[in-house]
């Protein structure tokens, strides 16, 4: 088993299962399409003007035509598309143009159109920082993005109900997420999604965006989002990863930094990696236990870590 394997052990697992589940279990819904969205020629082609004129005073850089090696996050994207989109109908593989990338503050960003058919939409992938439990914001009005074992949350809000379905494991996690402000924040709009899994919050709208204006409120809008997190939710549920050599933290997402984590681990002695990788496993635990609202004692999340550390073989060199 690779030392990348081992050290998202404790986060992947929960998440694989999901995602293997979702795939099996989304069916399309059948039926003509939303009427709000019909075709159009040429729709989400941002203008080129001062919209690279924006981007360039902002430090982004762009325009692309994927999301680079934001594969989770394109999945979703793509498959949210087409439910808000078309739903019901066969449109081929959403595409991906006019996007843009920076750093605001810190926190690395995507953002940029995509088409389904003749139908065009929007995406933004924002990076929180810290790696939280799955949360899921759907539609009602479409098929929702569906994640194995997740339940359905009823908030306080009755019209915020009423448009949207929470998907979650923990109530309290999801209470703490979606506040009032946050739901006042989200019944801004009837046709975006959002998904937040690992440390990506993705944003998934039916309009595309047209102008440097579009770009910029929608990025603000998903950073309110991230904003309105509270700082405990982090400190409780969030997974600490581990420094690499050269200062940044290991993202599970980005094979480039996987790569420099296993140079890093294969680089330590015997018995520096047990230590290591001892430490990983146990905060693996503890990320899972309060991903299902669970606050283990230290001994038992402790004991667990050693289990499942005694079945991995060592890493390989």
């Amino acid at each position: 088993m690779s030392p990348t394997v081992l050290i998202a052990a404790g986060i992947v697992i929960a998440v694989a299962g999901s995602r293997i589940y979702g795939s099996l279990s989304r069916r399309r819904r059948s039926g003509s399409g939303d009427p709000r969205f019909e075709p159009t020629t040429g729709a989400g082609i941002a203008a080129a003007g001062s919209l690279q004129a924006y981007a360039s005073e902002q430090g982004w850089t762009g325009p692309a035509s994927d999301l680079g090696d934001e594969q989770l996050a394109a999945d979703y994207a793509r498959h949210m598309l087409r439910n808000i989109l078309a739903s019901g109908e066969e449109v081929g593989q959403a595409t991906f143009h006019d996007v843009y990338r920076g750093e605001p503050s810190g926190r690395a960003f995507m953002l940029g159109n995509a088409s389904a058919g003749t139908r065009s939409g929007s995406v933004c992938v924002l990076h929180l920082g810290e790696v939280l439990p799955p949360l899921f914001v759907n539609l009602r009005a479409h098929q929702p993005y569906i994640r194995f074992a997740m339940k359905e949350i009823t908030l306080e809000s009755d019209a915020f109900n009423r448009r949207f379905q929470v998907l979650a494991l923990d109530r309290k996690y999801a209470t703490d997420v979606v506040s009032e402000r946050t739901m006042a924040l989200l019944m801004a709009r009837d046709d975006w999604v959002f998904a937040l899994e690992f440390d990506r919050l993705v944003c998934v709208c039916g309009t595309p965006l047209t102008t440097a204006d579009d770009y910029r409120t929608r990025l603000d809008a998903v950073s309110q989002f991230a904003a309105l997190i509270p700082p405990f939710v982090g400190q409780d549920r969030a997974a600490h990863m581990p420094a690499l050599p050269d200062g940044t933290t290991l993202d599970l997402l980005d094979p480039a930094s996987r790569e420099k984590f296993k140079s890093a681990l294969l680089a330590m002695t015997p018995e520096q990696r047990t230590e290591f990788l001892t430490q990983v496993r146990t905060e693996g635990m503890r990320f899972i236990a309060g991903m299902l609202g669970k606050e283990l004692p230290p001994d038992v999340v402790e004991k667990l870590a050693a289990h499942f550390g005694s079945l991995s073989p060592p890493p390989s060199s």
